[in-house]
C-alpha cells in the first residue's frame, strides 16, 4: 500500500490581535509545503496561547478567539481553523504538545473530504506539469498527517539560545516536526546563523525550512494595539470584521495598550539611566586615574 503524506499547517502564537500578517504567513507557508516541499496541505490550524501566557498586555482568550475566527470565516480562508484547546487549558502549554495533539487528532480523523482534496491536488499538478502519470485509487493509499509549525525568525532564533527552551522538548519538537520559518527583510542572517547553532549543538535540521516571501510586509499585533489605542483606522492591517469587534468591545483603548505605552517609556527610561550611569563611571574612572598621577587641578572645576 502506498502512503501519502496530508499537510497540517500549525501557527501558535498570543494573536493579541491576529493581523492580515499571522493570515498571510499562512498563506505562504501553505504555497512552500505544497509546491517546493510537495505535500497537499489540507488545513491550516492556528492556536493561541491561553492567559497563563506572562504578558501584561495580553487580553481575555475569549476575545482573541473571537477575532482569529472572525478572520477565518470568509471563504478564502475556509482551510483555516481555530483550535481552542490551548487557550483553554489552566497553565501555560509548551508547542510540542500543542503539536502532538494536532498530530494524533489529525490521524484520527482524515476525512473523506481530505482525501478528495488530495486527488484534486494530484490533478491540478497533473494539469501544472503536463503529467500523464495515472493517480493511484485513493483506496489503495494510507494516508499520514505531516505537521509542519509555522513561525517567524525571532521564534526560531531563541531556540538556539540555552535556557529558552527545554532542550529535550525542544530535540523531540525538532526530531517529529517540520518547521516553515518566514523570513522577513534582513531577517535572513539571523535564520542561518540560528540553524547553524542548533547543527553545533546536536539539534536535527533536516526540516526547517526558510520561507521567504515575495512580497514585504511589516505589521505587528503591538502596533494595532497603539493605532487602536489611538482610534486610528486599523484597515489593511487586520480583517475589517477583527477591526469592528476591537472598536465594538473597546479592546485596546486604555488600559492595557496605555500600560504597555507606559512600560516601554520606563524601559527607554531606565535604558537612557545606565547609558549616562556608564559615561559617569568612564568620567570617575579617568578622574580617579588623573587624581593618582598627582593632577588634581584637572578636576577641580567640577565641583565648583
Amino acid at each position: 500500500m502506498i502512503t501519502q503524506e496530508l499537510g497540517f499547517i500549525v501557527s501558535c502564537g498570543a494573536f493579541n490581535p491576529i493581523t492580515n500578517a499571522h493570515l498571510a504567513m499562512l498563506d505562504l507557508s501553505r504555497d512552500c509545503v505544497e509546491y517546493d516541499i510537495g505535500i497537499p496541505v489540507v488545513q491550516g490550524i492556528i492556536s493561541p496561547v491561553n492567559d497563563s501566557y506572562k504578558k501584561s498586555t495580553l487580553i481575555k482568550a475569549k476575545h482573541r478567539i473571537k477575532m482569529c475566527e472572525l478572520a477565518v470565516s470568509s471563504t478564502e480562508r475556509s482551510w483555516i481553523n481555530v483550535d481552542i484547546w490551548e487557550s483553554t487549558q489552566a497553565e501555560y502549554v509548551r508547542s510540542i504538545r500543542v503539536l502532538e495533539r494536532i498530530r494524533t487528532a489529525a490521524a484520527q480523523q482524515l476525512s473523506d473530504n481530505h482525501k478528495h482534496y488530495y486527488k484534486l491536488w494530484c490533478d491540478a499538478k497533473r494539469a501544472d506539469y503536463d503529467d500523464t502519470k495515472e493517480i493511484p485509487d485513493i483506496d489503495g493509499i494510507r494516508f499520514v498527517p505531516s505537521v509542519f509549525l509555522c513561525c517567524g525568525t525571532d521564534m526560531f532564533a531563541s531556540m538556539a539560545k540555552p535556557g529558552v527552551w527545554i532542550p529535550h522538548q525542544l530535540k523531540a519538537l525538532l526530531s517529529s516536526f517540520s518547521l516553515l520559518v518566514l523570513q522577513r527583510p534582513g531577517t535572513g542572517k539571523a535564520f542561518l546563523s540560528a540553524r547553524l547553532d542548533l547543527a553545533k549543538q546536536d539539534y536535527p535540521i533536516d526540516n526547517v525550512f526558510g520561507v521567504v516571501p515575495g512580497v514585504s510586509f511589516h505589521i505587528s499585533s503591538t502596533e494595532v494595539r497603539k493605532r487602536s489605542m489611538q482610534r486610528r483606522s486599523l484597515r489593511s492591517i487586520v480583517p475589517k470584521s477583527v477591526e469592528e469587534y476591537i472598536y465594538k468591545n473597546e479592546l485596546y483603548s486604555n488600559g492595557d495598550s496605555e500600560k504597555e505605552h507606559v512600560e516601554e517609556h520606563v524601559f527607554e527610561k531606565k535604558e537612557k539611566s545606565r547609558h549616562e550611569c556608564k559615561i559617569l563611571l568612564n568620567v570617575f574612572h579617568s578622574l580617579s586615574v588623573s587624581v593618582k598621577d598627582g593632577d588634581e587641578s584637572s578636576i577641580s572645576h567640577l565641583f565648583k
